[in-house]
C-alpha cells in the first residue's frame, strides 16, 4: 500500500474536483457566442486558430456589418447628382413638350394668352375672304404662327390653290391686293382683249401659290436670316387662271409685249402698296418663277420693290 502524505492527497483531491467540474460544466452548460475558443483550450488543441469572424458577426449582430448594408440601401435609393440632372432634363423637355401640346402660356387648350386682333378678323371677313383659324403652329429657331388662319378663297368666287397659311396681317393685305390690284387689273386687261378672246364669267377663277408658311432660311440658303415664310408672313405667287382655264404664269417678261405681261407687271407693282417686300422675275435668280411678296418689318419704313 503506497503512502501519500497529506499534503498530496489534498492536492490530488482538489485536482481531480476541479477537473471534474469543468468538465461536467462543459457538458451541461451551452457555450456562450464566444466558447469555440475557451473548448479548444480545454481539449489542449494547441493549433486551433482563433475563430474568424467572430460569431456574432456571422450572425450579423455585430456593428461591422449591420451599418453597412443599411448604407448601401441608402445610397442605392438615394438619386445621384447625374440623376437629378437628368430628371431635371426631362422635366425642361416636358415643358417644352407640353408647350408644343398646347400646355404652355404660348399656347393652351381654352386659347392662346394674347387673342388675335379681332379688328384684323372682321376686317378680313369684311373683304369676303374664305378662311378659318386654325390651331397654332410651333417650329424651331423663332419659326411657327400664334394665330394662323387658312385662306382658301376670296370674293366673287377666287380660289386660292393651295390654300395658305398665313397670320391674319399677312391674310388681309393679300386680300386687299386681290380686291384693290389684281381684280381690277385682270377686269382692265380682259377688256382689252376682242370679243372672242374674252373669257366668260369671272375674269380670274384661281390665283396658284407656290408657298406660304414654311421653315426654312431666306431662299432656303443655309446659314441665312429666318425667312418671312417661317412666321406666316409671305407667300409666293406662282400664276393666275382665267375663267376659260387660260394660265398667265409668273415668268421673265422682259420682252414680252402681251396683255399677260402688262397684267403681271401691274399686279406685282400694285402689290408694293400693301406689302414691304416685292420680289419677282429680274430680282434674282432665286425669284425667276413668282412673285414673292412678305411683310417683313425694318427701319424707318424701308420697302423693297423689285
Amino acid at each position: 500500500m503506497t503512502y501519500f502524505p497529506k499534503t498530496s492527497l489534498s492536492v490530488l483531491a482538489l485536482g481531480l474536483l476541479y477537473a471534474s467540474a469543468g468538465t461536467s460544466h462543459a457538458a451541461s452548460v451551452p457555450l456562450p457566442e464566444p466558447a469555440p475558443r475557451a473548448e479548444a483550450i480545454v481539449d489542449g488543441d494547441a493549433t486551433a486558430p482563433l475563430p474568424e469572424p467572430r460569431p456574432e458577426q456571422d450572425d450579423g449582430k455585430g456593428t461591422g456589418k449591420e451599418t453597412a448594408p443599411a448604407d448601401v440601401e441608402k445610397d442605392a435609393e438615394r438619386p445621384s447628382a447625374d440623376d437629378e440632372q437628368s430628371e431635371s432634363d426631362t422635366e425642361d423637355d416636358a415643358a417644352t413638350d407640353n408647350a408644343k401640346d398646347g400646355g404652355s402660356d404660348k399656347k393652351v387648350e381654352a386659347g392662346p394668352v394674347e387673342p388675335v386682333d379681332p379688328a384684323c378678323v372682321a376686317r378680313l371677313a369684311q373683304l369676303g375672304a374664305v378662311f378659318k383659324a386654325i390651331d397654332p403652329i410651333a417650329g424651331e429657331g423663332g419659326c411657327g404662327i400664334a394665330h394662323p388662319f387658312e385662306i382658301s378663297g376670296f370674293s366673287g368666287g377666287i380660289s386660292l390653290k393651295p390654300s395658305a397659311k398665313l397670320d391674319c396681317p399677312t391674310a388681309v393685305a393679300l386680300t386687299e391686293w386681290v380686291e384693290e390690284e389684281l381684280k381690277p387689273a385682270a377686269d382692265t386687261a380682259i377688256r382689252t382683249l376682242s370679243d372672242e378672246e374674252k373669257p366668260e364669267g369671272k375674269a380670274i377663277k384661281t390665283i396658284r401659290q407656290a408657298s406660304s408658311y414654311i421653315c426654312r432660311p431666306r431662299n432656303s440658303q443655309k446659314g441665312a436670316k429666318l425667312s418671312e415664310h417661317g412666321k406666316g408672313r409671305a407667300i409666293d405667287l406662282a400664276g393666275f387662271t382665267l375663267a376659260d382655264g387660260t394660265d398667265v404664269t409668273v415668268t421673265p417678261r422682259e420682252k414680252d409685249h402681251t396683255i399677260a405681261a402688262a397684267l403681271q407687271a401691274a399686279v406685282r407693282k400694285g402689290a408694293c402698296l400693301h406689302f414691304t417686300t416685292v420680289l419677282g422675275p429680274g430680282a434674282d435668280s432665286f425669284h425667276s418663277d413668282h412673285i414673292h411678296i412678305d411683310l417683313a418689318e425694318r427701319r424707318g419704313g424701308y420697302r423693297i420693290c423689285q
